[in-house]
């Protein structure tokens, strides 16, 4: 087993990390050679891959995932989801569904659990934290929620609080990114059991359902003349045999610098003599500039993460005037294109 283990590890090596293969993904240089000296070494284990899966996925997220869910495909997947035996998680992270599960959640006790599995989720997301960081999250939801003293308490057992205790003062110094997952998970089952029925017959939600059926029936996909994973796009030659987009090593480097949460400085050699090429930006249809790359960090951090995703749930009218201003924009466009 250990023999086939080195042998599979060298084949995917040699196909997506190897700088030279023309499949290689870019990955940034820190975990290249991380993998590189376990692979010469003979060294390969069933983890050596683990830190570049999770960059990988991080960047598809970062990247692309936005923009696959104002596609049509995934409203079909939405409304599949909605209209079959969904669990409460599948609305509670939409800020289009969480007002319908609030309409109809009795007692703070249970308000309460939704803030933190709103809370919980959002740190076990973050990816742009230093341990510093990641240690003030953790201790600001169990000051909240899981304390004795907790401002805003959840009903949990001693051993769960215990346990959430020994993980966050771990003897790394450091909280697991997963601590409260135990009792996130028997909220999560806890609010389905009681509130999936009533959410499943509000009107409110039977609305929702029939305008994303709407939707679907009234949206005819129309090819992206800007889009930069189109076959004309200078882009698309980064593409492997699969058609999965191969990155720039240098916007690698920059997400993984934006990713990892490791306290320890790392200097990262950006890859100059790169065979691959790829723009990273674009001007839109409605002449506004895209980045084609995470630019979060650019704006100053004003306050906590979690403050900023449960503002988000919340407060929706700059993003409905903003949309409210694209459509006329599209409008006007539309007339001069007819006109001319």
């Amino acid at each position: 087993m250990t023999s086939l283990l080195q042998s599979d590890a060298r084949k995917i090596y040699e196909k997506y990390v190897d700088e030279q293969s023309r499949h290689s993904i870019g990955l940034p240089r820190r975990i290249s050679m991380s993998i590189t000296q376990r692979i010469d070494g003979e060294k390969a284990d069933d983890d050596i891959f683990n830190e570049a899966q999770e960059f990988v996925y991080h960047l598809f997220k970062l990247r692309y995932f936005d923009e696959f869910k104002q596609s049509l495909q995934y409203k079909r997947h939405e409304l599949d989801v909605l209209q079959s035996n969904f669990d409460l998680e599948d609305l509670m992270y939409s800020q289009d569904l969480l007002p319908i599960i609030m309409e109809v959640v009795e007692g703070d006790s249970d308000r309460n659990r939704v803030q933190f599995v709103l809370a919980v989720h959002t740190f076990e997301d973050s990816s742009d934290v230093t341990d510093s960081d990641l240690e003030s999250d953790a201790m600001a939801i169990y000051e909240r929620y899981i304390s004795l003293q907790a401002r805003m308490p959840i009903e949990i057992s001693d051993v769960s609080r215990t346990q959430i205790e020994s993980l966050i003062c771990t003897p790394e110094g450091k909280p697991c990114r997963n601590c409260f997952g135990t009792a996130k998970k028997s909220s999560i089952s806890l609010l389905t059991r009681k509130y999936r029925d009533a959410v499943n017959g509000s009107s409110s939600f039977r609305d929702y359902i029939n305008d994303l059926h709407l939707s679907i029936e009234n949206t005819i996909e129309l090819p992206f003349l800007n889009n930069r994973r189109g076959r004309g796009d200078s882009h698309s030659g980064n593409s492997s045999s699969n058609g999965t987009t191969i990155s720039l090593p240098r916007s690698n480097e920059y997400l993984e610098r934006r990713w990892n949460t490791s306290t320890t400085s790392t200097t990262v050699t950006p890859t100059i003599n790169s065979p691959r090429s790829s723009r990273l930006a674009e001007v839109d249809e409605l002449g506004r500039y895209r980045p084609l790359y995470d630019n979060s960090l650019v704006a100053a951090r004003k306050e906590g993460k979690l403050k900023e995703r449960l503002r988000k749930y919340v407060d929706k009218n700059g993003v409905r005037e903003e949309e409210m201003a694209d459509e006329v924009a599209r409008s006007i466009i539309a007339d001069v294109i007819a006109s001319t």
